[in-house]
């Protein structure tokens, strides 16, 4: 494919920003970065798919070049749902296939079981759904949602674009540096002093709500559409019961392990472009 089209587009109070990869394809592809990231982390990827395949990479809002939300405001994902469904009507798509890395997984898979007739594949990068916990998690995350309320909202001015990468790599050793540059490069934006990352500061404050175990289950169990995970093999997960156990509940085949780590789409993007492409095009 071509070099993405940068697009923008207004619904209520959030602007969002979307770079659209091969505009005349006729198979929409949607895809929904990770925590903290932002739609250029899927460059490589979208880079490598299949003619046919029109591929939409979103930034959530608070990241990349979407807006933030007013001070006071919380970031959950009900809000990245909505963000989704913004871009599916500014777009026209009544039916999707979804591509999500991490938070984005979480996302595709439930907005999945919110809307099954308008999605059918769902990708997971390195996530396999959202996690859970006991009942009791709800009270506990209440509790640092309005602790983090007083929480200042700082962004941090670095003096190059290293000193942020040295920055990110500090917060994930594991992230190999080339893949880090290339977040870098694409997540900050210049300021006086130097550099900062776009993201709102205020996305690392704690979410209010948390699904217990249960609800996980339960939304897993209504995706009905294709899903299939494509995990780092130093990533987030490991091929363990309870990855099985998600895999039943999804109705998905054994995953497919690719050598990397959480961002692993960016350390083997040729073997991740063929995955969605062939996964995608055999359930359109």
């Amino acid at each position: 494919m071509s070099h993405p089209t940068s697009r923008a587009f207004t619904r209520g109070a959030v602007t969002s920003h979307v770079l659209e990869w091969n505009a005349a394809g006729t198979v929409p592809v949607v895809l929904l970065h990770g925590w903290l990231d932002h739609a250029h982390a899927f460059d490589p990827v979208c880079a490598g798919l299949g003619g046919s395949l029109r591929a939409l990479a979103l930034d959530f809002r608070g990241h990349g070049q979407s807006s933030h939300l007013p001070a006071g405001l919380g970031y959950e994902v009900g809000a990245y749902l909505a963000d989704v469904h913004a871009l599916l009507a500014y777009a026209r798509l009544p039916r999707v296939h979804l591509v999500g890395h991490s938070l984005g997984g979480v996302v595709a898979l439930a907005y999945a079981a919110a809307q099954p007739e308008r999605v059918a594949s769902v990708t997971c990068i390195d996530n396999a759904g959202a996690y859970g916990g006991p009942p009791s998690r709800a009270l506990e995350k209440l509790r640092a949602y309005v602790r983090d309320q007083d929480k200042p909202s700082r962004r941090a001015v670095y003096p190059d674009l290293q000193a942020a990468t040295d920055r990110l790599l500090a917060r994930s050793p594991e992230m190999p540096r080339a893949v880090a540059e290339h977040l870098v490069r694409h997540g900050t934006e210049p300021v006086e002093g130097g550099v900062r990352f776009r993201f709102d500061p205020a996305l690392r404050r704690a979410f209010s709500h948390a699904w217990d175990d249960a609800q996980v289950e339960s939304l897993l169990r209504a995706v009905q559409c294709p899903v299939q995970l494509l995990l780092g093999t130093r990533g987030h997960l490991k091929d363990d019961a309870a990855l099985a156990t998600r895999c039943a509940w999804l109705r998905a085949g054994p995953p497919t392990w690719l050598d990397g780590g959480h961002h692993v789409h960016l350390e083997q993007p040729a073997a991740t472009a063929e995955a969605i492409s062939s996964f995608v095009l055999r359930h359109d």
